[in-house]
């Protein structure tokens, strides 16, 4: 098993993609998704038959209206609605449960630390011109992490700042 001892979502997948991209034969794609359980494991080949046959080298799975309550719907609405106004790209999710080629997951240079590392690659992947797929998921339950819905309700709004952050970071880079 991998270990990141510096904290953050973002931290833990870039140390995963640099140990898969030092592996002697490494995979030709990458799965992520939840570590609390939330995303469906029996969905993962709905998830890569878009790299499977050429279509796409980033697959998002889509679970559809999520039940995580407004400020999560809200949040991934307006995120969803920016890059769209300003990457001209439409996106249905801004879900974290994805499929992507080990190379254009290289090449995507992600470098958020935290949770904002899905909106970063899902506009770099727009601005490298990959060929991206969205496909329905189901959902497995929400896991109970002993938070309280006030405390989730604030994290999902940290998130949502990130998430416009590099919507609009992305942007202006050149």
């Amino acid at each position: 098993m991998l270990r990141e001892s510096r904290g953050g979502e973002g931290t833990a997948l870039r140390r995963a993609i640099e140990h898969l991209a030092a592996l002697p034969t490494p995979s030709d794609a990458v799965i992520i998704m939840r570590g609390d359980g939330g995303d469906d494991p029996e969905q993962i080949p709905a998830l890569i038959a878009p790299l499977r046959s050429g279509e796409a080298e980033l697959v998002l799975g889509d679970p559809g209206r999520r039940a995580g309550g407004r400020v999560a719907s809200l949040g991934e609405s307006v995120a969803v609605g920016m890059i769209g106004a300003i990457y001209r790209h439409r996106f249905a999710t801004m879900s974290k449960y994805r499929a992507v080629r080990l190379p254009a997951l290289v090449a995507l240079g992600l470098s958020d630390d935290g949770p904002g590392w899905a909106a970063e690659m899902q506009v770099k992947a727009v601005r490298l011109g990959l060929r991206i797929a969205e496909v329905p998921v189901a959902r497995m339950a929400d896991s109970a992490s002993g938070d309280s819905s006030a405390r989730r309700a604030y994290a999902r709004i940290g998130e949502t700042s990130r998430v416009l952050f590099h919507i609009l970071r992305h942007s202006t880079a050149r």
